[in-house]
């Protein structure tokens, strides 16, 4: 935690650094507010390489980020409020909704998936079949 406070403290020493690490921590800090947030990270690698629990994980950028002045020019929270309303208007939109729920309840194993798969080249041999037959029918009806 030290070396990301000395390189936030830098940066809001030094005006031509940036604010790279400060606008990360204070994006990681709206981003993580439970343990479960973490799990969904790590598990979508984008954050990799911690050793601790994932309480550890928020108890870390909740503690990065107090006591700690942001000034209004020195972060863009315009543009964090426009990523965190995408991110809002993603998740709430009921296809995306409905997609997770698909994939996490009927899709969770590659079993399911090439069983999916398979039934639907099925359904859809059955489908051509019946309508060659009806076409068949028409073209030659039976004496």
């Amino acid at each position: 935690m030290s070396n990301f406070r000395n390189l936030m403290a830098f940066e809001h020493c030094c005006p031509g650094a940036g604010n790279y690490i400060t606008c990360y921590a204070a994006f990681m800090h709206r981003l993580i507010s439970t343990h479960m947030d973490v799990a969904i990270l790590q598990d979508n690698h984008i954050i990799e390489g911690y050793q601790g629990s994932h309480k550890d994980v928020v108890v870390f950028f909740n503690g990065l980020c107090c006591n700690l002045n942001y000034e209004k020019q020195f972060i863009n929270y315009e543009k964090l409020e426009e990523v965190f309303k995408d991110l809002t208007k993603f998740c709430l939109s009921d296809q995306h909704r409905w997609r997770a729920t698909l994939v996490r309840d009927y899709f969770s194993n590659p079993w399911a998936i090439n069983f999916f798969i398979a039934t639907f080249m099925l359904l859809s041999l059955k489908i051509i079949q019946t309508l060659f037959s009806v076409l068949l029918s028409y073209v030659h009806p039976p004496n």
